[in-house]
C-alpha cells in the first residue's frame, strides 16, 4: 500500500468513525468520547511513524498558518501565527500581509519536492484541524514564514495583527 491509499484509507476511516451508525450510539457522550479518543490515538500512530512525508504535488496552502493535504485533510501549522486572509482579516495591514503569506505557503508548497507533517503533542486544535509541524524538503515551513517575516511564533493565542 502506498502512503498516498494509506493516508486516504486512516482518512476514511478517522471520518467513519464520527458517523458511525449501530451498534454504536454516536449521540451518546461517552461513546462519542471514545471514538473521538481511538480516531485521535490512531492518527497521532500514523503522524508519528517517521512522519507522514510524500512529493509535494497536491497540497495547498489555505492561508498562512494552514495548509490541505492531497486527500484534503486540513493542517495547521502547529508553531505559527500567521495573519488572516479574506473576511477574517481586521484591517488592510493584516490583509496583504494575510494574502502575501498565503502566497509564500503555496509557492513553498509548490516548489518543494517533498512535504512532511510531524506531530503535535496536541493532535487537533478546538476547530477540529489538525496540528502538525509541516515540513518542505526537511525545513519547517512555520520557521520559513518567519524568517520571511510574514508570521510569528504562536504563544497560546492570537494576536492582533493591525496594531
Amino acid at each position: 500500500m502506498t502512503w498516498e491509499n494509506g493516508y486516504k484509507w486512516l482518512h476514511k476511516l478517522l471520518i467513519s468513525c464520527y458517523v458511525s451508525s449501530p451498534p454504536i450510539d454516536r449521540y451518546s457522550p461517552y461513546n462519542q468520547g471514545v471514538v473521538k479518543s481511538i480516531s485521535l490515538a490512531v492518527l497521532m500512530l500514523f503522524l508519528a511513524g517517521a512522519g507522514f512525508s510524500r512529493a509535494a504535488d497536491g497540497w495547498r496552502a489555505r492561508d498562512g498558518d494552514t495548509v490541505v493535504t492531497p486527500a484534503g485533510v486540513v493542517v495547521r501549522l502547529a508553531n505559527i501565527d500567521a495573519p488572516e486572509t479574506g473576511p477574517r482579516c481586521r484591517c488592510e495591514v493584516e490583509c496583504r500581509m494575510g494574502e502575501a503569506a498565503k502566497a509564500f505557503a503555496a509557492a513553498t508548497l509548490r516548489d518543494s519536492r517533498r512535504v512532511e507533517l510531524r506531530p503535535y503533542p496536541r493532535p487537533v486544535d478546538r476547530y477540529g484541524r489538525t496540528l502538525a509541524y509541516v515540513l518542505t524538503d526537511n525545513v519547517d515551513l512555520g520557521d520559513r514564514l518567519i524568517e520571511a517575516g510574514l508570521a510569528r511564533k504562536w504563544e497560546g493565542k492570537r494576536r492582533s495583527w493591525c496594531d
